[in-house]
């Protein structure tokens, strides 16, 4: 790890907006740790990924306006396109001096994290640049080693990313309180690398702080004997979801093949690492039995990520969608959950497993290998769930809703998802269709509106 020299690419660029006040008025006050965030938490522990900020005092409908609300700076040098979310963390002191200031991070498909000074002051004329805070950017790949790019991952088939695959999931930051009343914590985030003809998928954990180490070098990502893969695994694996943090102590990582791959599919994966000792191996969990690890199931998550909750019985699950590939829970024994909402164990229980109520449509057959519009390529599984808080509506409680690949979207019993309830007896209306949707969903909610 060490410091990037940046070098630019024309139209990426980091923009930070504020509304036009005293200062004081607008400083950052919410901290901003995992992507589609729920503020404030539904429950301890929980994640459900809503998106709203219901904290939020200040920007309303009757306030923004092109003389009050506008772009304070930019940055136009970062190294890489940006798909994970910007985090922030407010009351950092950066390298344990100073005053507390808002911090944003922001990580590139170059493999590099930068820090940006993100507490403003009233905006007056045109916007600047936004400050880099010191001993940023830093490099996540080790040297000699480079961020792949789609010719290298995949065999150059990728469709929706491209050219690099440095850091793609949204990172995930865990906060504590210092001594001195300032904030502290790790950031983890997982790099993709390229040494020669060698690939490498890390888990890093970073002083929030200075972005060092916190004590443990970057760790291999590498399938155990629970978690069948083919050979070529960090070559045929993209780590597309956002990272999560579960109020169980353990980091989750979930994987999928890279776009554009060809059959035979590599399968999806999910780790969890016990963030209290990370070189402790992990636990995983493959969407597929076959020992090969080619039957599909990818976790891809659409821009969100897997989401955390307590059910009635007081068992904490995690939740999360697969893309198409063979499926066979609804057989004694199977594991294969291709085209399915997941409901799957907490890590603290010393092991990952699919609860058989999983749901999975009826149509999942068609959906992985019998669209003739589409080649099959039409994943209940595209975008990632998000549930919505128990108290919203009168008539359904527990529900999740996520969308998939044709544009739908499918509300659940997250409680309960009601399993597989059999095949179609013959192919759905919808394959006729003579174009093909691609729709890649992370579904936001907002209580009351």
């Amino acid at each position: 790890m060490g410091r990037r020299s940046a070098t630019t690419f024309s139209g990426l660029l980091l923009l930070i907006f504020v509304l036009g006040a005293a200062p004081q008025q607008f400083a950052q006050t919410t901290n901003v740790t995992t992507g589609h965030q729920d503020i404030p938490a539904i429950c301890t522990g929980c994640v459900y990924r809503t998106g709203q900020n219901l904290q939020e005092s200040m920007v309303t409908r009757g306030n923004i306006t092109t003389g009050t609300f506008g772009q304070f700076c930019n940055y136009t040098s970062l190294d890489g396109q940006v798909y994970g979310q910007p985090l922030v963390v407010t009351n950092v002191k950066w390298g344990g001096v100073g005053q507390g200031r808002a911090v944003v991070y922001v990580a590139t498909m170059n493999g590099s994290l930068y820090a940006f000074d993100g507490t403003p002051s009233a905006p007056s004329g045109a916007p600047g640049a936004c400050t880099l805070l010191s001993g940023t950017p830093v490099s996540l790949l080790l040297s000699g080693e480079t961020a792949p790019t789609c010719d290298n991952v995949g065999g150059g088939g990728c469709k929706t990313i491209a050219p690099s695959v440095g850091i793609l999931g949204t990172p995930v930051i865990n906060t504590t309180t210092l001594v001195d009343g300032s904030t502290g914590g790790t950031i983890y985030l997982v790099t993709e690398a390229l040494s020669g003809s060698n690939y490498y998928h890390r888990l890093w954990a970073l002083d929030i702080t200075s972005l060092s180490l916190t004590g443990v070098t970057s760790i291999s990502i590498t399938p155990n004997g629970t978690c069948p893969t083919d050979m070529n695994f960090s070559q045929r694996h993209i780590q597309r979801p956002a990272l999560l943090l579960g109020g169980d102590g353990f980091l989750y990582i979930p994987l999928s093949m890279m776009d554009g791959l060809k059959n035979p599919y590599p399968n999806g994966l999910i780790f969890a690492y016990d963030t209290a000792s990370l070189s402790t191996p992990p636990l995983c969990l493959s969407m597929s039995e076959n020992s090969t690890g080619k039957d599909g199931g990818g976790i891809w998550g659409g821009g969100g990520g897997p989401v955390y909750a307590q059910d009635p019985s007081s068992s904490y699950h995690i939740f999360f969608n697969t893309g198409n590939g063979f499926f066979n829970l609804n057989t004694t024994g199977g594991t294969d959950a291709g085209d399915t909402f997941v409901k799957m164990s907490s890590a603290n229980t010393g092991a990952l497993s699919i609860a058989a109520n999983s749901y999975t449509p009826g149509d999942q057959y068609y959906r992985s290998s019998m669209d003739p519009g589409c080649s099959g390529d039409v994943d209940f599984g595209s975008g990632s769930p998000m549930l919505i808080p128990d108290g919203e509506n009168s008539t359904w409680q527990h529900l999740a809703v996520s969308g998939d690949k044709e544009g739908g979207l499918w509300f659940m019993d997250w409680t309960s998802p009601g399993g597989y309830t059999g095949m179609c007896p013959t192919a759905p209306a919808r394959s006729a269709r003579t174009t093909c949707r691609h729709s890649r969903l992370a579904v936001h909610f907002l209580a009351g509106r």
